[in-house]
């Protein structure tokens, strides 16, 4: 799916396709997709200052696509997830200075008609959301310090019949050289944990260190140091978790700095830490090796001169088989 970049509106492209995209609507902005009113298939939502607009895909019309079924135009989404644990997803919006969460229905066109207010004066642009608690539902945790300590904030929000409040669960330190953190579940226990990349004072852009925050339930257990070959050849801010080897445990792929191979082709090296439960313990096991990427020729001539080293990745499955695959996107300055 595509917002913006050029196309003017929201498209999609059916069944990972690249063939002609087509409009969902003119807006564009933040897209979230998720299961609002349990039907089984996602809505979609495409939200930014102005407001957002909330479509369902209308199989039983002439030309089945997507369809509007409710919006607003003095809210704007931050976050999504499930914080009553009732299996459909919720969302938090900002209206004004104030932020509210809409619980999901069944029916959807109802979806906005009960918003709660939520009564803490917090920035939850620094949120992220997982299933931290063990009970079904999505906790929020927040990143906050400063240059010499972050730390990490894990809160249950507390959803009532009038409004709702954030309750604080517990805190714990990232340290001073703290660079990105992600969530999983490395352990398969149903609890999310947090994976921590550091830097040194050295080096900022290089990995020192991963380090694994498992989930209790109640708060993260002390850091367990994730063994990286040569960690220091890979990037700490560029790095993909997902499970890829369907065993239900999140896994991890390093990426390196980017290399010309040759006029039209630009490598790019990589480390896959592939998570292995067995009766004892926990394992992990380490696949290097790299990839060529081809860049087609400009007008029929040209070649690359150099990589610019901006990496972007994302998961999908793009085959509809069940089975995570990894889409890269490279940049590169062509020469003609």
């Amino acid at each position: 799916m595509n917002s913006g970049a050029g196309l003017k509106g929201t498209y999609i492209r059916h069944n990972g396709s690249f063939s002609s995209p087509e409009l969902i609507n003119s807006m564009t902005g933040e897209i979230y997709t998720a299961d609002f009113d349990g039907s089984g298939t996602d809505e979609l939502i495409i939200s930014n200052a102005d407001g957002f607009k909330l479509f369902r895909w209308d199989i039983d019309a002439a030309i089945p696509g997507f369809v509007q079924v409710t919006g607003s135009s003095n809210h704007h989404i931050v976050l999504t997830g499930d914080f009553n644990g009732d299996g459909l997803t919720d969302m938090i919006a900002k209206q004004g200075n104030s932020h509210y969460v809409f619980l999901g229905k069944p029916d959807i066109t109802a979806f906005f008609a009960d918003g709660r207010l939520i009564t803490d004066e917090v920035d939850f642009a620094q949120f992220r959301t997982g299933r931290f608690l063990g009970d079904g539902s999505d906790a929020l945790i927040e990143i906050s310090g400063n240059n010499t300590n972050k730390e990490v904030d894990l809160y249950k929000l507390e959803v009532m019949t009038n409004n709702s409040s954030l309750h604080e669960v517990c805190n714990i330190s990232l340290g001073s050289m703290y660079q990105t953190l992600d969530i999983g579940d490395f352990n398969g226990d149903g609890k999310d944990d947090l994976l921590v990349t550091t830097k040194s004072a050295e080096d900022t852009i290089n990995m020192r260190d991963v380090s694994i925050y498992y989930g209790t339930g109640s708060c993260f257990y002390s850091p367990k140091t994730v063994v990286v070959s040569n960690a220091g050849a890979w990037y700490s801010s560029f790095y993909q978790i997902a499970d890829f080897n369907n065993d239900g445990l999140s896994d991890i792929v390093f990426f390196g700095e980017g290399e010309k191979k040759s006029n039209h082709t630009v490598g790019i090296s990589y480390q896959v830490l592939l998570k292995h439960p067995d009766v004892k313990n926990i394992t992990w096991e380490t696949i290097s090796g790299s990839v060529e990427i081809p860049f087609n020729e400009l007008n029929g001539a040209g070649y690359v001169e150099w990589l610019d080293n901006n990496f972007s990745s994302s998961v999908v499955d793009i085959h509809g088989s069940g089975s995570n695959n990894l889409l890269i996107t490279v940049a590169a300055w062509y020469s003609t």
